[in-house]
C-alpha cells in the first residue's frame, strides 16, 4: 500500500512540475523571500514576481535585498558551472 502511495505521489509531483527550470526557478524565489524575512525585511514573495513582471512600484530597500540575494546566487552558480567548482568543500 504504502509503495502505491509512493508511486503516485511521484507521478503527480511529475505531472506538476513538466518544466524543472520553472520549479526551480519558483524555489529559488521563495528561498530568497524567506532568507531576506529572517534577516528582517518585510518583502513577500508576490512583491517580487510583480517588481520582476515590472508591474510594482520602484523598489525599496527590502526589495532591493531580495534582489541583491538572487543577484548572489546567480553569481554562484554561474561560476560553479563556468569553473567547474564546488558548492561546497568538504573532505
Amino acid at each position: 500500500m504504502a509503495i502505491t502511495r509512493g508511486r503516485q505521489g511521484r507521478r503527480a509531483l511529475a505531472i506538476w512540475c513538466l518544466d524543472l527550470d520553472w520549479f526551480i526557478y519558483a524555489f529559488v524565489r521563495k528561498e530568497a523571500v524567506i532568507s531576506s524575512q529572517i534577516e528582517g525585511t518585510q518583502a513577500a514573495l508576490v512583491d517580487l514576481l510583480a517588481f520582476e513582471a515590472e508591474e510594482g512600484p520602484a523598489p525599496n530597500a527590502d526589495m532591493e535585498a531580495v534582489t541583491n540575494y538572487l543577484d548572489t546566487l546567480a553569481y554562484a552558480r554561474d561560476l560553479a558551472s563556468k569553473q567547474g567548482l564546488p558548492i561546497s568543500m568538504r573532505s
